[in-house]
């Protein structure tokens, strides 16, 4: 309580606290301390803004102010040209996922990538990717087992003749030994008349053996 005017009075003092305090620098620091990619280009493919991640995913440095076709090979621009396109037609962000080479290793990304659209017009393209390398392998090893199990599967229960028996044994054998990765592989089975194990296939290496 003090006096204003001969008069008892209360002075408050306020400040609006809805200001954002945080700045262009601190925005950055957060996403590059983010596992994924971010990254902001024009309509002509020129880069505005990619964090450190985006360099990690694509190998490539110092793309600020760079166009897409200063730093990719013709078959990633034309991806490119076709999801964007895409993008415009559709008016909405679209997931995909792609491979790319990456310090001479095939990696796989999945991404997401959208329009930001300003008095109707698109003005830029905004995008995310996070590597997917590890479920893809896993995906294409489950893939693998699962057609040894159903070729096991179909043996066991004696679906085929006796004639395409082989045929099956083949199979198995061949995704086998690119599953193993090796130069060879021999079959026996066990002849139970004879008491003794015939070699029934052969494959790679084994045949010289």
């Amino acid at each position: 309580m003090s006096k204003w005017n001969e008069e008892n009075s209360i002075f408050i003092i306020s400040k609006d606290i809805s200001e954002k305090f945080y700045s262009k620098k601190d925005l950055e620091n957060l996403l590059d301390k983010n596992a994924y990619s971010f990254w902001i280009k024009d309509t002509n493919g020129k880069y505005l803004y990619a964090n450190k991640y985006f360099e990690i995913h694509t190998g490539h440095k110092n793309v600020l102010g760079k166009y897409d076709y200063e730093i990719w090979e013709d078959d990633v621009l034309l991806d490119f040209q076709k999801t964007e396109n895409e993008i415009i037609k559709e008016g909405r962000a679209k997931l995909i996922e792609e491979s790319r080479l990456v310090n001479g290793e095939l990696k796989w990304y999945e991404i997401v990538k959208g329009p930001i659209i300003e008095n109707g017009k698109y003005k830029y393209f905004v995008g995310t990717s996070r590597e997917i390398t590890l479920r893809k392998t896993m995906e294409e090893e489950i893939s693998k087992n699962h057609k040894y199990i159903s070729n096991l599967y179909e043996i066991l229960n004696e679906k085929y003749k006796e004639d395409d028996f082989y045929n099956i044994l083949n199979r198995i054998s061949q995704n086998t030994l690119e599953y193993l990765e090796a130069d060879g592989l021999s079959i026996f089975l066990y002849d139970n008349k004879n008491e003794v194990l015939e070699n029934k296939l052969k494959i790679g290496l084994a045949k010289k053996l």
